[in-house]
């Protein structure tokens, strides 16, 4: 064997065992070489750029800048003295457990109000999606599923995605408090509620992200791991309790998801453009602006709402006992904690 095939011997076997050991896609932009060898600084383009297309990385994301996730370039480099050097290589493999400590377990710093329209840039695609009712499911258009064409700047999503268990254990912090402001039975004042109680037929829905990423050994065990999840979520949750098994870096990529041990939350306008975001374990501002940024985006629906109570002679008086009523084809909720 002559010294030529030697070398593209041995990359082919460097770049087999870094796809299986990263789930690096073929198809990737990345240059095999890159893989191996620090390459000038100046060939890899901005940070804020990404694998281009619907993968381009969102710049409305808000990176914790104590994080390590902030010097992140696309593609899993970082910066060493002017030349990209491999994350793992650069920080370690424990490095996702360091700037949890550093970032308090928020790489991804909430937004205090709606990301502007003009910003604001659509929720990634990701095929190959599977609610644990058994649907196969592509994403965000499933999101979007219940919610009408002429509705759809009404409308809003709450999608929470986690990796590992511990980033799932923080979710609770934010589902919570959600559901208690928009899909409880009571209100603050003890007044009913009329919000559908559950998030399949309200404009306001909810959604859990479960991406199980390590390789065809998880891919072997999803039915059992569907299984658990399906156990231990209610009924009703079950089409909007979804599941991933594989990798996928340049979705993680677009969304800032670097590290995968702490949970994301994300809010998403009626076209599935995300208009807010978050991560790790709730604080009580969070919270709040969370809920202020779901009433900005409904606020339409709430005053229609209201309006509706208001012009029908038979609802007056009567704000905390009325049901739903229909006007026009079109129905129309009272929410006392909205008004």
């Amino acid at each position: 064997m002559n010294r030529s095939v030697r070398v593209i011997t041995s990359s082919s076997i460097r770049w087999n065992l870094a796809k299986k050991c990263w789930g690096l896609d073929l198809n990737s932009q990345l240059s095999r070489t890159s893989l191996f060898f620090a390459r000038p600084f100046s060939n890899i383009g901005s940070i804020n750029e990404g694998t281009g297309g619907p993968y381009q990385r969102n710049r409305s994301i808000i990176m914790n800048p104590d994080g390590t996730g902030s010097h992140i370039l696309p593609g899993g480099f970082v910066n060493r003295d002017g030349r990209r050097v491999v994350l793992e290589k650069a920080y370690g493999y424990f490095w996702m457990l360091k700037d949890l400590e550093k970032t308090t377990n928020k790489p991804i710093v909430s937004h205090q109000s709606l990301i502007p329209l003009d910003h604001a840039q659509r929720f990634p695609p990701l095929t190959g999606v599977k609610a644990i009712n058994g649907e196969q499911v592509s994403i965000p258009e499933y999101f979007m599923r219940h919610t009408n064409k002429n509705e759809s700047a009404e409308a809003c999503t709450l999608v929470t995605i986690s990796f590992k268990d511990f980033g799932f254990k923080m979710l609770p912090s934010w589902i919570d408090p959600f559901k208690e402001a928009f899909f409880s039975n009571k209100t603050e004042s003890n007044e009913t509620n009329l919000l559908p109680p559950s998030p399949s037929n309200s404009r306001i829905q909810m959604y859990s992200l479960n991406i199980i990423e390590g390789g065809l050994i998880y891919k072997l065990l999803s039915p059992i791991i569907t299984r658990q999840f399906k156990a231990n979520t209610p009924e009703q949750d079950h089409d909007s309790t979804l599941m991933y098994f594989g990798e996928h870096v340049d979705f993680r990529d677009s969304l800032r998801m670097h590290n995968t041990l702490t949970g994301y939350v994300l809010l998403l306008d009626g076209l599935g453009r995300v208009r807010w975001m978050g991560s790790g374990n709730a604080t009580d501002e969070e919270i709040k602006s969370l809920i202020e940024c779901t009433k900005e985006l409904t606020k339409r629906i709430r005053n229609e709402g209201k309006w509706f109570l208001e012009e029908n002679k038979q609802c007056t008086g009567t704000s905390n006992k009325i049901k739903p009523g229909l006007e026009n084809g079109r129905v129309y909720w009272y929410d006392p904690l909205l008004r």
